[in-house]
């Protein structure tokens, strides 16, 4: 490095260079994004919406609960509580939880209902009494033409499927009534042929028998 210097072949000025570094890739990128128009100013500080507070109002909950505590009659509540039934494996069980939701309804009616009874209260609908039905009878009047429709329509697919059965039914016995003819038919020319040979073969002895007498 001396002798370079002495000859100057190397320049004193260029001996502290500093390399400056390397831009990252992604700022290259988002400078040209910026350049093309493909990514706006206004939209790189991004500000994250706070999230909802948790809304944990304690006293207005305990000042409800007062509220449903009150002693109110019993008619205004009609409420009724049973012995639970319900154990860990009939939850995972569809049709005994279900199950056990009806006897649970059933029981309730078997205590609110003597109860209601014995204060005068009626709960049991009169025969002579049509509550407004939910749908108008024009509405159910199509219903009942639809469901009717759709009855006549699985009666008549099957009735289709009766008759393809008969019909089935009708050319296996046909083809079982041609082959016992054709065997039977077939027995006969055989027993025919067989009599018609053994016939043959008896005029045949016969005629031998015949000619050897001659011949004696």
């Amino acid at each position: 490095m001396q002798v370079a210097l002495r000859d100057g072949l190397l320049k004193t000025d260029r001996l502290n260079y500093i390399v400056p570094a390397k831009r990252p890739i992604i700022n290259r990128t988002l400078q040209v994004a910026l350049r093309d128009g493909l990514l706006k100013t206004d939209r790189l500080n991004y500000i994250v919406p706070a999230k909802r507070p948790i809304i944990n109002r304690t006293a207005e909950i305990r000042e409800k609960i007062a509220e449903f505590a009150k002693k109110l009659p019993w008619i205004e509540t009609v409420d009724v509580t049973t012995k639970s039934t319900l154990t860990k494996e009939m939850i995972e069980n569809d049709f005994d939880r279900e199950m056990q939701f009806y006897l649970q309804a059933e029981k309730a009616v078997q205590l609110a209902v003597p109860r209601l009874l014995a204060m005068g209260v009626k709960v049991i609908r009169p025969s002579d009494y049509y509550a407004e039905m939910a749908k108008s009878d024009g509405h159910m009047q199509k219903v009942r033409k639809r469901l009717l429709k759709i009855q006549e329509g699985k009666e008549r697919q099957e009735a289709i499927r009766r008759m393809r059965e008969e019909k089935k039914y009708a050319s296996k016995v046909q083809k079982e009534v041609l082959d016992k003819r054709t065997n039977e038919k077939k027995q006969l020319m055989e027993a025919v042929k067989k009599h018609k040979k053994g016939m043959k073969q008896q005029l045949e002895d016969m005629l031998s028998n015949t000619h050897n007498i001659v011949i004696d």
